[in-house]
């Protein structure tokens, strides 16, 4: 799941287990984003700019990706802590 509102819209239906937000994005994006997460048990880490979260999914630039497979989505978390680190 790739941008703000399909990641909203996919959370609220409880389809996502983890989102990934880029460290460079706007607080415009984020306050978007903030509330939703605040009420909900999803993991969301930071991590990469627009540039390279696009890259990743094949994209110019991606401001946050929804991950839906809960094993994929706790590697990347685990991925993101350990480079943290």
């Amino acid at each position: 799941m790739v941008g703000t509102q399909a990641v909203r819209d996919a959370a609220r239906r409880g389809e996502l287990s983890v989102v990934v937000v880029a460290e460079d994005a706007t607080e415009n994006a984020r306050k978007r984003l903030r509330g939703l997460m605040e009420l909900s048990d999803l993991e969301v880490v930071t991590s990469g700019t627009r540039s390279g979260l696009g890259r990743a999914v094949g994209r110019p630039e991606v401001v946050v990706v929804g991950i839906r497979d809960r094993g994929f989505g706790l590697r990347i978390v685990g991925e993101v802590r350990t480079t943290v680190e």
